[in-house]
């Protein structure tokens, strides 16, 4: 099986020159998508863009090969990350962490892995398109869009309200009844959302953070639309896309949001003739 990949990271407008908190890492056959989050006083003087970068490179190392379950491959990763800045305050409730997906095409099956909220889609012809997103994080089209629902961007109702979701992500952040990303601690790496399908029928793929996948998220896209996007212009070009639905709705009213814009990455595969 041949397979073509193209990947868009793609920082947020405004953000040029301070680092994309994305990270995409692509190797044969298998594609790693990070998202990170943080914030710059969050005890860690590397900040969120290099954990991403860190973690999307160390993922794609440990699962690469294809003899390694994806979920202890991630677990290795982010061990090996928190080793490498363990002067930091990892413990710190700010400190970098982030949402992950891994896709890795094989001869026979097509394995997927998301924790948090990146997502992976496969089209798999005959079989239809199959998604697998870990929705524990954040719940975008629910609590986010309540929380913020008839707030302008900008305004200090906006932020006190973001202020509140904030406060409430903190609360349930990688503990029991919550929702679990990658930071410190490796075992989290075993609460993703992970599926297997049979490759045979594999046509196409795409993997992407939730900057990039919103527009699915809140109804104003289908999935096949998306597909449709990536057919005639590309990651790059779906990006595009989405920074004009958020430049045709800055207040964010139609689809209620933390910012205005957010970093994007999208890694797009096709099975070759």
């Amino acid at each position: 099986m041949i397979v073509e990949a193209a990947l868009a990271c793609v920082p947020a407008p405004g953000r040029a020159g301070k680092g994309c908190e994305d990270h995409g890492a692509l190797g044969p056959s298998t594609v790693v998508v990070v998202d990170g989050v943080g914030l710059p006083a969050g005890g860690c003087r590397h900040g969120v863009a290099w954990y991403a970068r860190q973690l999307a490179s160390a993922t794609l190392a440990a699962v690469a090969g294809g003899d390694v379950p994806l979920a202890d491959g991630l677990a290795s990763a982010i061990a090996a990350v928190a080793a490498c800045h363990r002067d930091c305050d990892l413990a710190h409730p700010d400190t970098p962490s982030a949402a992950v997906g891994v896709l890795r095409i094989g001869a026979d099956s097509v394995e997927m892995l998301s924790l948090a909220d990146v997502a992976i889609v496969v089209d798999l012809g005959a079989d239809g398109l199959h998604a697998v997103v870990d929705r524990h994080a954040e719940a975008r089209a629910g609590l986010v869009g309540v929380g913020l629902a008839g707030h302008r961007i900008g305004t200090a109702a906006h932020a006190a309200a973001v202020a509140g979701l904030l406060a409430e992500r903190e609360t349930a952040c990688n503990r029991p009844g919550g929702f679990w990303v990658a930071a410190a601690d490796p075992d989290v790496a075993h609460r993703a959302t992970a599926a297997t399908f049979p490759s045979a029928g594999l046509r196409r793929a795409v993997v992407c953070s939730d900057g990039a996948s919103w527009p699915v998220d809140s109804g104003e896209w289908t999935w096949p639309d998306a597909f449709a996007r990536l057919a005639s212009r590309g990651p790059g070009g779906l990006v595009a896309a989405v920074r004009e639905l958020e430049a045709a709705d800055p207040d964010g009213l139609r689809h209620p949001r933390v910012k205005r814009h957010d970093d994007a990455t999208v890694a797009y595969l096709r099975v070759l003739p």
